[in-house]
């Protein structure tokens, strides 16, 4: 039981007792009369209560409490009496375990215990009658456009072809609004013979159950059982995307079921990375949707921004995103516009446009703070990740983190949107009926965005200075996905963010070993991938780390082509970086200067400064040597970085995680890192030989005591304490 459970339960006991001894002259003998569990003597108390009250108050009790949440008119249906407000108000007055939900006092609830008792007693004395309750308040809910409840409480009554009807007409504005994980549990609730005998069920089936948790097969045969049924004669997901059917269907009824069922298509294809197949389907159902089937038209949409994007193809991600926008919006599905919101808002940050990417999460946050709908828990926690990302970016570390825990927090919470169904159901005849193998664990619409969430934490932390808060960071990430046709992209995401972590401490050899499993090369075949893009830099860094200067730069170069021609911005960015730093241990030092200055030249207007802080105390070396070389070009230069754009970078490698000292001063000037003496350097690699101290000192023909006061000095440097922490942060820099 969780806490708020447990400490609601003492406060309904003792509210039971006080009612249960009010009148009695004998309290103290009525307190000794029982004793037991907490739960007998909860349910003793409230028998006591239940059979004080009048017969009119007593079988409002009852019949009321098959309700999640009561309303005066609610119960006025449900128990076929009137002045059900007045009632829910005099329970109130006396402290009877029912708990207004708004101020305005139009719905209530009773306590979590008591509804219990009371449905276990109404199950006891009218069995038959707790059925026609649950078809008078699904009948209410109905009228009163509160779909899930309608269709959860017909199927809590047995009326399984009700609740089929409902749910073909409902499902998808249940979708638009954010109820995914509700109309999950609903599906799974209804019986075999209903879903077979009516194919959009058999659709939303495949789409929510089944897709959403990686289950493709199953999905995919239940689509050809309603290709069947229907007789569209489609295929499935063929290899050759080019064998889609793209002929018109003429009767326009069928024509937008076979529109729904390639959308559900284009899904299976974006989870399973297949971009060819993801295009040809998501083109094939806005071909075929009719224009007032807005809610899988704004689903097909957004797939095929997603492929786009998957292709490298951003121009085209944006304007399949901007029309999945638009429908949302004129159809008032206020989740589904956010979501694509969001979508939008990661475009303009891989493009660059990090400013643009703020103000559309913005617009996301101030959409759900003005409609307060729970179903929009899902893209608002999205959006406070997008915002965290750019607030670490930009090295406001601290409100960043804020953003983060909220958004992961709220993702969490929206997945669980169903549990009240779930409870509404479970143990009922139609759970038990509805039971089949393939339902299992579901993974919905949260775990992409919770994903992202953990291993931006993952990146804050480690900005942070906080490594081993890291690496717990990416250990939540792991299990999001654990079916294998989902899981194996965002694995391999988590294997090369540990790997990066890795080579942040030294070890370089575990990098090695991450990157032999996986069988990466410098000379793959490059896509455009998220996970593709993150595995390749990560391998360009442990060949930089290896030593492999001439190897990394050219994987370097061509990755930063791709990232150019994709107009993938803070890629370039990133990728500029890196290629400065592998210039720099080469000893290039023109080159490092080049490629740095581009990259800030590109990074200073939308404010980027952890790209290049969290590189370090060689990142600092190369600023600072920039610097000095602007200070000797004329006035009105070309591509001259802004001093103090590159001072508020230097200040935030002073503050992170890999910079071993703090400057002394605020100024420009002062913020400069003292580097390493060529002596010191020619130390740093005989300590990465093995020989002894005295051996060393030996070899350099000079003191025990010398030796000493120069590794002192290099450990003081490089921010460690002992000798395999300086070789390993030596190599992360370059300098071994």
């Amino acid at each position: 039981m969780r806490r708020s459970e447990h400490t609601e339960g003492w406060v309904a006991g003792l509210q039971l007792a006080a009612l249960s001894v009010r009148g009695r002259e004998d309290v103290s003998r009525f307190i000794s009369a029982f004793a037991g569990t907490d739960r007998q003597v909860f349910d003793y108390l409230a028998e006591e209560v239940l059979d004080r009250q009048s017969k009119d108050t007593r079988s409002f009790l009852l019949e009321t409490s098959i309700l999640d949440r009561l309303s005066g008119s609610l119960c006025d249906d449900v128990t076929g009496q009137g002045g059900g407000q007045a009632k829910l108000e005099e329970l109130e007055r006396m402290n009877l375990l029912v708990v207004p939900l708004d101020d305005e006092r139009r719905w209530y609830r009773y306590h979590h215990l008591f509804s219990d008792f009371l449905r276990e007693r109404l199950r006891q004395e009218s069995p038959k009658l707790v059925f026609e309750l649950h078809r008078r308040a699904s009948g209410w809910h109905e009228r009163n456009g509160t779909a899930s409840e309608a269709i959860g409480y017909a199927v809590a009554a047995g009326d399984f072809d009700r609740a089929g009807d409902l749910t073909e007409r409902l499902a998808g504005e249940m979708g638009g609004h954010g109820e995914g994980p509700v109309l999950v549990r609903l599906l799974r609730a209804l019986p075999e013979e209903v879903l077979r005998t009516r194919p959009r069920l058999q659709i939303y089936y495949a789409a929510y159950p089944l897709t959403a948790s990686g289950r493709f097969d199953a999905a995919e045969a239940r689509l050809r059982d309603v290709e069947r049924m229907l007789g569209l004669g489609g295929v499935g997901l063929a290899e050759d995307s080019s064998v889609i059917p793209t002929v018109a269907i003429e009767n326009k009824v069928l024509a937008n079921r076979a529109g729904e069922v390639a959308t559900v298509r284009a899904s299976m294809a974006c989870f399973r990375g297949d971009t060819e197949s993801a295009i040809a389907f998501g083109r094939r159902a806005l071909t075929l949707l009719a224009k007032e089937n807005v809610s899988h038209r704004s689903i097909a949409a957004h797939n095929l921004s997603e492929a786009y994007l998957d292709s490298g193809d951003l121009v085209a991600a944006i304007r399949a995103i901007g029309e999945a926008i638009d429908v949302s919006r004129a159809a008032g599905l206020h989740t589904r516009m956010a979501g694509s919101l969001n979508q939008l808002g990661r475009l303009q940050a891989m493009q660059g446009r990090l400013s643009e990417a703020r103000g559309t999460y913005d617009r996301v946050l101030r959409l759900a703070a003005e409609l307060g709908e729970i179903g929009i828990l899902g893209a608002e926690g999205e959006a406070h990740i997008g915002v965290g990302e750019l607030l670490l970016e930009r090295n406001d570390l601290e409100v960043a983190m804020r953003h983060l825990q909220e958004g992961v927090e709220s993702l969490l919470k929206w997945s669980g949107l169903g549990d009240v169904t779930s409870q509404l159901l479970e143990g009922t005849e139609a759970h038990r009926r509805a039971r089949r193998p393939e339902d299992v664990s579901v993974e919905l619409d949260a775990t992409g965005p919770l994903f992202d969430g953990y291993l931006a934490l993952t990146r804050a932390r480690q900005a942070q200075g906080d490594t081993q808060g890291a690496f717990e960071a990416l250990r939540k990430a792991e299990p999001i996905a654990p079916n294998p046709l989902i899981g194996v992209r965002w694995k391999a995401q988590v294997e090369a963010w540990r790997a990066r972590l890795r080579l942040a401490q030294g070890d370089v050899k575990a990098a090695g070993r991450w990157a032999q499993e996986r069988g990466l090369s410098a000379e793959d075949e490059l896509c455009c991938s998220p996970e593709s893009e993150l595995e390749h830099v990560t391998l360009a860094r442990l060949l930089i780390a290896q030593g492999k200067h001439e190897v990394a730069l050219r994987l370097l170069d061509r990755l930063l082509e791709d990232a150019e021609a994709g107009g993938r911005g803070w890629s370039v960015i990133a990728l500029l970086t890196l290629k400065a730093l592998a210039l720099r241990t080469q000893r290039d030092e023109p080159g490092a200067l080049a490629a740095l200055r581009r990259a800030l030249t590109l990074a200073e207007p939308e404010g980027y400064v952890r790209t290049f802080a969290d590189e370090g105390t060689t990142m600092v070396d190369l600023l600072r040597r920039l610097l000095r070389v602007q200070s000797r070009e004329p006035p009105g230069a070309e591509n001259k970085v802004s001093p103090e754009y590159v001072g508020k970078v230097l200040e935030a490698c002073g503050a992170g995680v890999t910079a071993p000292t703090r400057a002394s001063s605020r100024g420009t000037a002062g913020l400069f890192l003292e580097p390493m003496t060529e002596r010191e350097l020619e130390v740093l690699r005989l300590l990465d030989t093995g020989l002894s101290n005295r051996e060393i000192a030996e070899r350099l023909f000079v003191s025990l005591d010398t030796l000493k006061s120069h590794t002192k000095h290099i450990y003081a440097k490089l921010g460690v304490r002992a000798r395999h922490q300086a070789v390993g942060r030596a190599k992360e820099f370059g300098l071994l």
